[in-house]
């Protein structure tokens, strides 16, 4: 009896592991300047995300920039700010979270991130990880 309980709560935990890992999106974009990433949790209820935006470049980092990150496959802007550094990284990360949303997003999605800074611009393509 008891090799059937060990059967079946090993069996539960890989149910559950698969059924946590499968709306799971990542994207990821990388210029001369910046790294751009987006990961995202869908389920039936809401679309939670979190995306990061890391300056990489030679110079030193802008004290301010400015993103406007869209989906392009829906020409749905998902987030727009003029920002500052505030973690030593020059790293700024954000979350999104959409509930009742009539899109979500898919690894097919197209993810587009524009980047200004000091009279400098720059997009990048998000691919999905």
């Amino acid at each position: 009896m008891g090799k059937y309980k060990i059967l079946g709560a090993m069996f539960l935990v890989v149910l559950i592991l698969s059924a946590c890992s499968d709306d799971r999106e990542k994207f990821y974009g990388e210029s001369n300047n910046w790294i751009v990433k987006y990961e995202t949790e869908v389920t039936k209820e809401r679309e939670f995300g979190e995306f990061t935006i890391k300056y990489i470049g030679k110079e030193p980092a802008p004290e301010v920039f400015v993103y406007k990150i869209k989906n392009a496959s829906t020409s749905l802007d998902v987030g727009i700010g003029e920002e500052t550094f505030n973690d030593g990284k020059n790293t700024h990360s954000f979350n999104i979270e959409c509930t009742d949303c009539d899109v979500y997003t898919t690894e097919n999605d197209k993810i587009e991130a524009k980047l200004e800074w000091n009279g400098k611009s720059e997009t990048i393509k998000l691919d999905s990880k």
